[in-house]
């Protein structure tokens, strides 16, 4: 199984965030321009991200910087604002023992183009990890994993992010509404062994026939109810979109004619360690936030 934050080896700080090897390399597929500190985007077929997609209102990037073999690395996570100021994400964003900093990005993708630049970085001042959490090298089906976080930054979003709700609806009854589709959403690769790619925020809508809330016990052979036993929910990896590495914390979304609001944070793909294939072929599990809303709204 794998966890789904994505480790970069990019050098980070505010002048030059999250830089993509040698930018004076001639075969770099990224150029920073140190005057807007942004990068031009030089991938030939890049798509444009839609800058009237309402989920850009209420998604950020999570950047934790920290030390590995004295090298300095960068952890990225997806996040979903809850109030003007707090962030809910997945507490395994911050299993690294030396961390030295933490950062969230209002933005896009990091390219000039998007009118990315280092006023849209927020410093995080505070992390509140659920307290049942604890860091699992190999997340189970058939456990509670308590992988949720909220953090807390300092500054003001720009005008047009506004937070999103817990949905307060069982997922049982979700998953039985005709008039309720599904939304996930992550700044996480696009391919399991993708290399050298920026963060860059993209979503898929999934048929709630996809919703995986039953396993089966390993002695028994029971069957196990997800959400209510082990506060998970499952998502069928039957189609050609799903979460990847970097996607960790970035919500399960419901979508009504009401508006969006948070069902799960993605924390774990149920794929053997280090598998070549995780991203493309195997379920992916989602925290169920409502067995969690009186810890998340005590954090408000």
């Amino acid at each position: 199984m794998g966890l789904l934050s994505c480790q970069k080896t990019f050098r980070s700080n505010i002048n030059n965030p999250l830089n993509p090897g040698n930018p004076t390399e001639q075969k770099a597929k990224y150029q920073y321009d140190k005057e807007k500190s942004c990068y031009a985007q030089g991938i030939v077929g890049g798509k444009n991200v839609d800058d009237i997609n309402i989920l850009k209102n209420h998604l950020v990037l999570v950047v934790s910087t920290f030390i590995e073999d004295n090298v300095q690395k960068d952890n990225i996570c997806t996040g979903t604002l809850i109030s003007s100021n707090k962030v809910l994400t997945a507490a395994h964003c911050f299993d690294k023992a030396n961390i030295e900093s933490v950062s969230i990005f209002t933005t896009l993708n990091l390219y000039c183009s998007s009118g990315f630049n280092k006023n849209l970085i927020y410093s995080v001042n505070n992390i509140d990890i659920h307290p049942n959490y604890s860091s699992a090298a190999n997340p189970s089906t058939l456990t509670p994993s308590y992988d949720l976080a909220i953090i807390e930054f300092t500054g003001i979003l720009p005008a047009n992010y506004s937070p999103l709700k817990v949905n307060e609806t069982p997922i049982s009854e979700i998953s039985q509404n005709s008039d309720k589709s599904l939304i996930i959403a992550g700044y996480g690769k696009t391919a399991t062994n993708e290399q050298d790619s920026l963060p860059e925020l993209r979503y898929a809508e999934k048929e709630k026939s996809a919703l995986i809330l039953e396993t089966s016990a390993q002695q028994s052979g029971s069957k196990v109810n997800l959400p209510h036993d082990f506060s998970l929910i499952g998502i069928d990896r039957k189609s050609s979109s799903g979460v990847c590495y970097g996607d960790s914390g970035g919500p399960l979304l419901s979508n009504t004619s009401e508006g969006l609001s948070i069902i799960g944070v993605a924390s774990f793909i149920n794929a053997p360690k280090d598998n070549p294939k995780a991203c493309e072929n195997y379920n992916f599990y989602y925290t169920y936030t409502l067995n969690y809303l009186d810890w998340i709204k005590s954090h408000l």
